[in-house]
């Protein structure tokens, strides 16, 4: 917060950057000194709980501090980057200028991310961190209902966190049929996806007050052509257009996630159309290639704004 930090001063020093990028708010509280001290522009991406999460859920020192200062950090940064529509929203609604914040999309690498030629049968697949955020419990929840009428369907978890033992418990005392791989290296994801007939992701509002920003895991799904089942949910229904490239339900809401899923599995026609439109959609909006040159131009103004003077200049 001083500026004084030894390392990226070296670095700095050594490299001599033309713009310095934080990801993550706080993370460009603690920035800011630095770009000031050797007259680099500050451009900060805003990911998600650092634009989303209520002010009273802030409580340690940390939490504190960037309440402190994020007003200034607002105003001293060049961009403002938000990964959706919704996040850019809630920035500005916290006081910062809309012509500073800008929609930036992560990108996915399309070439990583192939359609598969065939799936498994009634299979249903969940990625992500096992908490409330998640909508891990709706899953397996949604997952019993749909058994009801199809007792051959199953429910693969990949990803690890808080709640595993209790829904691991949960799914036993509801009698589903999940398969919980835990946190995977990124290529055994891919191949856990090539398998799965509908991909999941019922997120949820947490009790912090923090909704989805994004949704990544519904982002590689449709890359991979998998129709997606997910909930309405902070930054959800701009990842996954409803009815279009998957099926939206309220969230919080375990019957409607899974007549979604039954209905799903019991239509391949309906699977296919959404599973094509959902890559052609990713195609669109967060291609690598076209958001990392799009980050490339943010970077080009950004840099024309440095102060003259700057160091090693």
């Amino acid at each position: 917060m001083r500026g004084h930090d030894s390392v990226a001063n070296r670095v700095i020093a050594r490299v001599k950057p033309q713009l310095l990028h934080a990801h993550f708010g706080p993370d460009g509280m603690m920035a800011m000194r630095t770009a000031e001290r050797h007259r680099l522009p500050l451009v900060v991406s805003f990911h998600g709980y650092d634009a989303t999460r209520r002010d009273n859920s802030f409580t340690t020192a940390g939490g504190r501090l960037w309440l402190a200062h994020r007003a200034e950090l607002f105003d001293r940064a060049v961009f403002l980057l938000a990964n959706s529509e919704f996040v850019r929203e809630r920035l500005i609604a916290l006081g910062a200028r809309a012509d500073k914040v800008v929609l930036h999309r992560i990108g996915v690498d399309l070439g990583r991310f192939a359609p598969a030629a065939s799936s498994a049968p009634d299979h249903v697949v969940f990625v992500g961190r096992l908490a409330a955020v998640k909508g891990i419990e709706i899953a397996v929840r949604a997952m019993a209902v749909v058994r009801r009428s199809n007792p051959s369907a199953r429910l693969t978890v990949v990803g690890d966190g808080p709640l595993r033992s209790e829904m691991e418990a949960l799914a036993m005392s509801l009698d589903v049929d999940v398969i919980w791989r835990g946190a995977l290296p990124f290529d055994h994801v891919l191949s856990e996806l090539s398998t799965a007939s509908v991909v999941v992701a019922p997120s949820v509002t947490a009790p912090d007050g923090q909704p989805e920003a994004l949704g990544l895991s519904l982002v590689e799904a449709q890359a991979c052509g998998i129709a997606v089942v997910a909930s309405r949910s902070g930054g959800i229904p701009e990842t996954v257009i409803d009815g279009v490239t998957g099926l939206l339900a309220e969230e919080g809401s375990v019957e409607e996630t899974a007549s979604h899923i039954a209905r799903l599995l019991g239509d391949s026609e309906l699977r296919s159309r959404l599973g094509r439109a959902g890559r052609e959609h990713v195609s669109r909006e967060f291609d690598l290639t076209t958001q990392s040159r799009r980050l490339g131009e943010l970077y080009d103004r950004a840099a024309r704004l440095r102060p003259s003077g700057a160091e090693g200049n």
